[in-house]
């Protein structure tokens, strides 16, 4: 059944619009499309598309406006980023920024050979729907093409569910492999009976395979209409959409073109929503699966159960939406690539870790080869974006390439709100740069900055991976050594232990295991100075050979007990035999990227004969030689040593090189925090 439009404001609208186009040099139209829209570029999904946007001025966050997506055809293919918006369109133009009752956002995009990536129009949508600066409401996102652009409609409709509310393909090549995702959205196919490039068959085979599917599409067949016309259409010519057939129940009473599509609404509960609480998003960067690398890219789950979603970037700008969470369910988040990266890269070779290979293999770089002054002023910046507004989240990154760059290093930081974390890439397998609590601001985004550190001398910062998780409104604040507290320990026998409490009202911890993993650690959420949990773990995981209790008493310092007995390691054999035998002490749980202060103690009793006992401490890669014979009150300092982004610090204890000694001791730490983040 036909159904005719007869709508006295067509004749207005169609007399308003055509005025302007066929008076020419007499009267110019009231929008220049170059001059009144602003250019654009989104890489997504490995299509480069440029586009112009006409943004509606009018549109505020308390009345958001529609938006339209326009395809064009093969006729307006290539990268000028002006042939689409000189063409076909003008009266679409002057109604989406001129008409009182139907202006809007109007996107352009331009495809190099004419053909689209439904998924990369549906991630343009959402990157302007996630811009702070564009008031879009997200019930009302329509796609409009024409000839190989209603191609792209359907492609786009059918990768887009959760994005578009309606489509509308005119002159359309058929895509029947859509059709039952199309069938779930309003569609209006408007077809030419005399196209003789595109026959109307192909309107009329996609409009009975929707109507299979439980669709009602509404067609439109215009008479006499050859592949083109399209400009009366978006005049709202009566001849060319007075009438169709089909659309009923589910269009709504409408009276005319733009009518019809600014009454189309995206159900909410069909629109993604923000990352659930307690959910996580892993990114891989890198490589895409069309290139030299096809292998490398993650497919499905990994042997952890994680589902990855895959970045792909080209050139310096790039965009993702609609990321997935590890279970598949697809969400409101987006990553975006703004600027400052320099490619692509792979490892030469695999790495170990509890990342998948497809993950760690590969990703983006920025930096200088001409060396690390010039590599500074070089930065990645990363939106994440689609997030609830405020709301707190964990953020981390993993970085790893081969080697060491020649002996300059490979440390890159990465930079959320001021907040440093820093992760060394050379070889890595499992170290990550982690941001235990950020927020988003009030519009959904969080800003990440990746650039080289600025210690050492490394030319190139990497980003691997990257995971986001949604955290708790409510959650607590895990322990942690709060800044001015420390921690003090008393390495020593079981016999010979710390009060609980000294007599200056310090609280301590006694380690008398002399070997320990993290299953069974040393030390369990150890309490500072004040009795307060702080969440730090001590593992041993190169033991020490035994304890003693011959130090040096003189309580000024320490209570006796911490003084009097020392782990030990080393050989009863020779100088060079003890120093094959180190001790390791390695604390865990500390605030990743904080500053500490370490303060080592150790004593023993008289000289080893001709001996030494100069013991060799090394932190955060630097050592300290200290002769601990006899010693009654000096410690052995290192200031300002920061954790690692995993949050811990190794101390190495050995006989030192430099002296003649057999033995090396510990006997107290005291780690105190400086600067917390």
């Amino acid at each position: 059944m036909k159904t005719t439009f007869v709508r006295p404001m067509w004749q207005i609208r169609l007399g308003w619009i055509l005025g302007l186009l066929l008076l020419g040099p007499l009267l110019k139209a009231q929008v220049d499309p170059i001059r009144d829209s602003e250019p654009g570029a989104l890489i997504s999904r490995g299509q480069h598309l440029v586009y112009r946007l006409f943004v509606d001025e009018a549109a505020t966050p308390a009345s958001p406006r529609p938006l339209v997506v326009y395809l064009h055809g093969l006729g307006e293919r290539g990268t000028d980023n002006e042939r689409p918006v000189k063409r076909h369109i003008q009266p679409m133009i002057e109604t989406l920024v001129n008409d009182p009752d139907y202006h809007g956002y109007l996107v352009v995009p331009q495809s190099s050979n004419g053909w689209w990536n439904g998924t990369a129009v549906a991630d343009l949508a959402h990157s302007l729907l996630q811009d702070p600066g564009l008031y879009i409401d997200p019930a009302n996102i329509v796609v409009v093409g024409i000839s190989a652009g209603g191609s792209g409609t359907y492609e786009a409709v059918a990768s887009g569910l959760d994005t578009f509310a309606a489509g509308v393909p005119l002159s359309a090549p058929q895509r029947t492999n859509t059709a039952a995702a199309c069938a779930q959205r309003a569609m209006w196919l408007i077809h030419g009976n005399r196209d003789s490039q595109v026959g109307h068959s192909h309107s009329i085979t996609m409009r009975r395979l929707m109507e299979e599917q439980g669709g009602t599409p509404r067609y439109t067949e215009v008479d006499g209409m050859g592949h083109g016309g399209w400009s009366r259409i978006f005049a709202e010519d009566p001849r060319y959409v007075g009438d169709y057939e089909g659309g009923s129940p589910a269009d709504p009473p409408t009276e005319g073109f733009y009518d019809w599509l600014f009454a189309q609404s995206l159900a909410a509960e069909a629109r993604p929503e923000p990352l659930s609480v307690n959910q996580t998003i892993w990114v891989e960067l890198g490589w895409p699966d069309t290139n030299n690398n096809p292998n490398q890219e993650t497919i499905g789950a990994d042997a952890q159960g994680r589902l990855w979603n895959n970045f792909v970037k080209y050139q310096q700008t790039a965009f993702s939406a609609r990321l997935h969470d590890q279970t598949g369910r697809t969400t409101s988040a987006s990553i975006g690539i703004e600027e400052g990266f320099s490619g692509i890269f792979a490892r030469t070779e695999t790495v170990g870790g509890d990342l998948p290979q497809t993950a760690a293999f590969d990703g983006v770089f920025v930096g200088d080869r001409s060396g690390h002054d010039a590599a500074l002023d070089q930065n990645g910046r990363v939106i994440i974006a689609g997030l609830t507004p405020d709301a707190p989240y964990r953020v981390a990154m993993f970085a790893s390439a081969s080697g060491d760059d020649y002996g300059r290093g490979r440390l890159t930081r990465a930079t959320i709100d001021g907040l440093v974390r820093d992760v060394n890439a050379a070889d890595n397998q499992n170290e990550w740069a982690v941001f235990e609590k950020v927020y988003a601001d009030d519009t959904g985004r969080i800003a990440m900055t990746v650039g080289v550190a600025p210690d050492g001398g490394t030319r190139y910062a990497q980003m691997n991976a990257l995971s986001v998780t949604a955290l708790p409104e409510d959650e607590p604040l895990e322990p942690r050594l709060e800044e001015g507290r420390s921690l003090m320990v008393d390495f020593g026998a079981p016999t010979l232990t710390c009060p609980a409490q000294d007599g200056h009202g310090r609280f301590w911890n006694n380690v008398t295991l002399r070997q320990s993993t993290a299953a069974n650690p040393s030390l369990e959420n150890g309490v500072d100075d004040q009795g307060a949990a702080t969440g730090i773990n001590m593992v041993i995981p190169v033991g020490f050979q035994g304890y003693n209790g011959l130090g040096v008493v003189d309580d000024s310092l320490f209570p006796a007990q911490a003084q009097r007995d020392t782990f030990w390691s080393g050989s009863h054999a020779s100088h060079e035999a003890g120093l094959t035998r180190p001790g390791q002490v390695r604390l865990t749980g500390l605030t990743p990227g904080a500053v500490y202060d370490v303060s080592l103690f150790a004593s023993r009793q008289g000289a080893d004969g001709d001996r030494d006992r100069l013991t060799r401490y090394t932190l955060g890669g630097h050592f300290i030689d200290f002769d601990v014979t006899d010693n009654t009150a000096t410690t052995v300092d290192f200031d300002g040593v920061q954790a690692g982004t995993d949050g811990t610090l190794t101390l190495d204890v050995a006989v030192s090189p430099a002296g003649t000694g057999r033995y090396c001791y510990l006997g107290t730490l005291v780690l105190t925090a400086v600067d917390v983040p």
